[in-house]
């Protein structure tokens, strides 16, 4: 009988649910998580020892790279993806312009020089009008960190996570408690950066948003956020005949965060619009009978 093909860390390379990977991504209690395969056997690599030579059989004893998968899916899972996002890649990102398609590629090569960008502390900022797919590519990333990089993320809704932290407070939690886990993180990943349930953002909407940016600013770790706001107060844009975030009646990004928060990101992230058509419309119209 003749042995099933694997991959050299002992996946199976025609497996459906990982695509030879060897990390099942799924959906439970609202959140995306990861697990190790069924598909996985033992790995060819180091035997199922753990450690192998990193090169032909030569060289010292080091941590297999089959030894690290649990801990890249224990990552990915604890990064806190919504659901409905558990399967977002790079890859799977609808580039129908030729700025998306460079999207891609800069985003892809952020992740490639991604040990020197976190030294210096370096993120990304996307903005643009709702349905871009703006949240699509901070999952994607969160996912490249995680399981390509097996480096630490968090993933927040920004609203969201105001209104936890809000909770914590008044629950009389100390701020150390609450602001700690997110400060320490090695790449935080807000997403709806600026949003808020009231017309302008509270006080306490921006003093914790100030500390947090300022923190992780000291301590030289990076961010990676998404907004609909436009970083530089930019007017017009949208599309013809609905209200626009990008519309005159919508205010800049400045006036949803401060502008020493902006200013902090400014000089730590590289900022990129992200244009093309409404993906939800879009998808929207293709489930309509007869389109």
């Amino acid at each position: 009988m003749s042995r099933p093909k694997t991959t050299e860390t002992g996946a199976d390379p025609e497996c459906g649910n990982c695509g030879g990977e060897g990390v099942a991504v799924s959906r439970s209690d609202g959140a995306a998580v990861a697990a190790v395969c069924a598909c996985v056997g033992v790995c060819r690599r180091c035997g199922g020892s753990g450690f192998a030579r990193p090169d032909a059989g030569s060289g010292t004893l080091a941590r297999c790279v089959c030894h690290d998968r649990e801990a890249r899916c224990r990552l990915f899972s604890a990064a806190g993806l919504p659901a409905r996002h558990a399967q977002n890649t790079l890859a799977s990102y609808r580039d129908g312009a030729k700025r998306q398609t460079h999207l891609k590629k800069v985003l892809s090569e952020y992740l490639r020089d991604l040990r020197s960008r976190l030294s210096e502390g370096r993120g990304v900022l996307l903005w643009g009008d709702v349905g871009r797919g703006k949240t699509h590519l901070t999952c994607a990333i969160a996912r490249e960190l995680t399981l390509r990089h097996g480096v630490a993320c968090r993933w927040v809704e920004f609203s969201h996570l105001m209104s936890d932290l809000k909770a914590g407070f008044d629950e009389g939690r100390p701020a150390s408690s609450l602001l700690d886990p997110l400060v320490q993180v090695d790449v935080l990943v807000i997403d709806e950066l600026g949003k808020g349930r009231t017309a302008e953002p509270t006080a306490f909407e921006l003093a914790v948003l100030d500390e947090l940016v300022s923190r992780r600013y000291d301590a030289i770790r990076p961010i990676v956020a998404a907004t609909n706001y436009t970083p530089d107060g930019i007017r017009g844009g949208g599309t013809p005949g609905r209200e626009s975030l990008a519309d005159p009646r919508w205010p800049a990004l400045s006036e949803r965060v401060g502008m020493r928060v902006l200013s902090r990101l400014r000089e730590t992230c590289d900022f990129y619009e992200v244009v093309g058509e409404d993906h939800r419309m879009a998808a929207s119209r293709a489930r309509r009978p007869g389109s």
